[in-house]
């Protein structure tokens, strides 16, 4: 005996394939935006130019001791990156003390 399907069957299967077909598609799509968004190559020196000027409370392009106690990778070593002695970091001084070491 053959069933025949009504509409509303017909309209359950095409609702639950269709359901199945839009999870898939998501999942591979998200995929897909997740593995290209660790390729993106992040420009560090836009970053770090940034954050220097943050800590620059008075806008005058350099970082007294006080001022870079809010990097604390500065402050740490604040003597050491002032390499003219002046008791103030220049965005170049910072820039260059930032820099990844060469190998």
């Amino acid at each position: 005996m053959i069933k025949r399907l009504s509409i509303r069957d017909t309209n359950t299967q095409f609702d639950n394939r269709s359901l199945v077909l839009f999870a898939v598609l998501t999942l591979g799509i998200t995929g897909a935006t997740w593995a290209q968004s660790t390729a993106v190559p992040v420009n560090n020196d836009s970053v770090l130019v940034a954050l220097f000027s943050q800590a620059d409370n008075d806008a005058d392009k350099a970082l007294n001791a006080e001022e870079a106690k809010a990097i604390p990778a500065l402050a740490e070593r604040f003597s050491e990156v002032d390499g003219d002695g002046d008791g103030r970091v220049s965005e170049a001084e910072f820039m260059a003390s930032m820099a990844p070491a060469k190998k």
